[in-house]
């Protein structure tokens, strides 16, 4: 039964490993495109937590001495045998602070199960599920030929991936409709994570083809042609982070070839890259409707490399933006959070201590992230730090960051054991063959998600390769040991053994119910919601209504999800705005209420969801304009709390301030205004903070600084709202003067239409 269990499990990985690069929403099969990646992983997982859990229980019914040697088991004894036994403890002891980590976070049920379905591999069943893959690696690919499965595995699934990618860029997908993407980004979400699985498939691709060459050499031309469509990828998604994650796998694959490999090997493996390369300059000549994207990214390199500035004097925009200079804006940000221990929850002083330790929480980055920003014109969410070691540090803290330094520190120095090993024991073998394509293909990686955003569709092989390493230097220290572990002799106790073996058949099964529940309550109904709603939409014979009533069944059935309520709220707002129009009056009330009431709902699982919060501010702010004054306390509060948690857009400064005038918060309104105003050297002209706070001085008696204000309200952005509101204001405050012209003029031209959006 277990060696049936250890197929089962290998066959489960290897396919998991396979299908997570490659799969999404062919033809919007569901309405989220990362949801059967999340739903293959997730299952994956918890098939295999429950196959090992019985796994050990047929154990502990056939080994009777088990119970003894656990219960004398030595940490720090077995730790201290081989290195391998080190990283593990490392991993698990990573895995309980993440844990901690999830239990203080803001938001618990978040840091646990997500947020936002565009960011996934954050969360902790995520992370517990990468850990089972790993863990998978290590102690079930526990033969040289597994781990070549695994590498087979990595250099299929790039091949077909960089063949998609490619199609892609001579405009061909038609089942996923990115053929007009600028970068290409094959079946991944974000070309960053396509281009970083090229970075671990490309060093597979060339060992396999290696390997091949003598055996089946048209196999071998095959993966030959693949390497070339690998690079290509790479290539062509013009990422210069995974570039130079490449650069660096390629330096550590030749440098561990120098010891371990035969030099007519290297000249292959040399002659490979090559043929690759010149097979992607083929491609890239190939005339297409797209520019040269990748050469003019490698040629501004240099244009990249200037520091964000938020200096009094600086005319240097703090917009964020793609490049090196966006990742150091970013990054400045990203340690301001820890080192302020920032999260827009209101927490007690010693909890910044707690912050440091443990960080803000597992998936939390994106709500603490705007509390530091530099200050952008644009509502640009930011959801990772584009640093690995960074954004450990901001959600798991100095602990995590410190395990997964020393996890990394165990990884270099098992590579330089293993090199000496390898070039001692097994020169110019397959096991010099099989470990030289795993260590380049994860040192590759390592470098390049240190200015990247991985998501699952790339982070799963990275923890699969961790575990291969591991279970690399456990295979090559049995081997080269000559180990035939003589275990010491151990009696064994009958009846303690039965009650252990009773004790885990009751764990087994009580974890088994749970996970099942788990994945039913979670993975089988998110999943059910997303097929139901693109079942319908997709549909060329549903209606209108159809479509409507497919969106709010699927809001009911995962509510929290913010992909589906989101668009449910804004065709009952679309609703809303089209019955007032025609004098419906009572209708678009209903429905704008409603539409709130979905958003409310959804607050409590996640109030510090920007989206969220600017359809209640925004929809506070319609009802007060049509004349229910009840609400004007709510959007008040809907603009202060935008306001503060989100101090580094000044669009919404500007927004809450305007509202805070409206409901005579002067004072409050002019703080936020200058918050906004203080901005424009490095974001745009803020009309509307400038009309707030003039509007807030002339109503608090101060007539000329208030007139100043507004003209210059008139003058920053000309056709701003602002500036339209400012010229009814200042008609007003002259007509008041008994400036009658003057009141005239700025009657005239603040005469329009205001609200060109809702």
């Amino acid at each position: 039964m277990t060696k049936r269990i250890n197929k089962i499990v290998l066959i489960i990985t290897s396919f998991t490993l396979l299908i997570i690069p490659l799969i999404f929403s062919y033809y919007d099969f569901v309405a989220v495109f990362e949801d059967p990646r999340l739903f293959t992983l997730h299952l994956s997982a918890i098939l295999i937590i429950i196959l090992s859990l019985w796994k050990l229980y047929y154990i502990s019914l056939k080994d009777r001495t088990l119970y003894t040697r656990i219960k004398t088991w030595d940490l720090f004894t077995w730790g201290r045998k081989e290195l391998h036994n080190w990283m593990i403890v490392i991993i698990v002891l990573y895995s309980i602070i993440y844990l901690f980590s999830a239990i203080l976070s803001p938001l618990t049920h978040i840091s646990m199960f997500g947020g936002d379905d565009a960011r996934s591999g954050n969360n902790l069943y995520d992370f517990l599920s990468f850990l089972t893959i790993l863990f998978a690696v290590t102690f079930y690919f526990n033969k040289f030929d597994k781990l070549l499965v695994l590498l087979y595995v990595l250099a299929i699934s790039g091949i077909i991936a960089a063949t998609y990618g490619v199609a892609q860029y001579f405009g061909w997908d038609p089942i996923g409709k990115n053929a007009d993407q600028i970068r290409i980004l094959a079946s991944f979400g974000n070309t960053l994570n396509f281009s970083g699985y090229m970075v671990m498939a490309i060093q597979a691709t060339i060992v396999l083809a290696n390997m091949l060459f003598e055996k089946n050499k048209y196999l071998s031309i095959l993966f030959i042609i693949g390497l070339g469509f690998e690079i290509s990828g790479l290539w062509l998604s013009a990422g210069r982070g995974p570039w130079i994650g490449a650069l660096f796998g390629m330096i550590i694959f030749f440098t561990f070839c120098f010891f371990t490999v035969s030099k007519k090997n290297i000249l292959m493996y040399f002659i490979f890259m090559i043929i690759g390369i010149l097979i992607t300059a083929i491609i890239s000549t190939i005339p297409t409707d797209r520019s040269d994207i990748s050469g003019r990214r490698i040629l501004g390199i240099t244009e990249q490399i200037q520091l964000s500035s938020g200096g009094e004097n600086s005319t240097v925009s703090t917009d964020i933006e793609g490049g090196i200079s966006g990742r150091l804006s970013i990054w400045n940000s990203s340690i301001k959070i820890i080192t302020q221990a920032k999260t827009p929850a209101e927490e007690p002083s010693y909890m910044s201590f707690i912050r440091v330790l443990f960080g803000v929480g597992p998936d939390m980055y994106v709500y603490s992230y705007p509390l530091t920003a530099a200050p952008s014109s644009k509502l640009s969410m930011v959801d990772h730090a584009h640093n690995y070691l960074l954004q450990t540090f901001v959600e798991v803290g100095l602990l995590g960051l410190a395990a997964i330094l020393t996890l990394g520190l165990l990884i270099f120095i098992t590579t330089i054991q293993l090199i000496a090993k390898i070039k001692n024991h097994f020169y110019n073998s397959k096991i010099a063959f099989i470990s030289l394509g795993i260590i380049s293909a994860l040192a590759g990686k390592l470098v390049d998600i240190q200015a990247g955003v991985p998501r699952i569709s790339d982070t799963t092989m990275m923890f699969a390769l961790i575990g291969a390493i591991i279970c690399v230097n456990k295979l090559i220290v049995i081997r080269t040991n000559n180990e035939t572990e003589i275990p010491d002799k151990i009696i064994p106790n009958k009846s303690q053994s039965e009650y252990f073996s009773f004790g885990i058949l009751l764990s087994t099964i009580t974890i088994t119910i749970l996970l099942i529940n788990l994945f039913f309550s979670w993975d089988i109904r998110r999943i059910s919601a997303s097929y139901y709603l693109a079942s319908v939409v997709t549909d060329p014979s549903s209606n209108q209504l159809d479509n409507a009533i497919a969106w709010e069944t699927a809001q009911e059935m995962a509510p929290e999800r913010d992909s589906i309520i989101e668009p449910v709220f804004d065709a009952h707002v679309n609703v809303s705005l089209e019955q007032y129009s025609l004098g419906n009056i009572d209708i678009a009330i209903n429905q704008m209420v409603y539409g709130r009431s979905l958003l409310l709902e959804y607050e409590k699982r996640d109030p510090y969801a920007i989206d969220i919060q600017i359809g209640l501010a925004k929809s506070a702010t319609r009802l007060v304009e049509w004349g229910l004054t009840e609400y004007i306390d709510e959007m008040v509060y809907r603009y202060d709390k935008l306001a503060r948690n989100f101090p580094g857009y000044p669009s919404l400064l500007g927004s809450a301030a305007t509202a805070l005038a409206s409901a005579g918060l002067f004072e409050q309104a002019i703080i936020y205004a200058d918050m906004a105003i203080e901005t424009e050297n490095y974001t745009k002209p803020w009309s509307k903070a400038w009309y707030a706070k003039g509007a807030s001085l002339a109503s608090m008696g101060k007539i000329n600084e208030g007139i100043e204000a507004l003209t210059t309200a008139t003058i920053k952005e000309p056709d701003d709202d602002g500036a339209i509101l400012a010229h009814q204001t200042l008609s007003e405050i002259y007509s008041y003067l008994g400036e009658y012209d003057e009141a005239e003029k700025h009657a005239k031209l603040g005469d329009r239409s205001l609200f060109g959006g809702w």
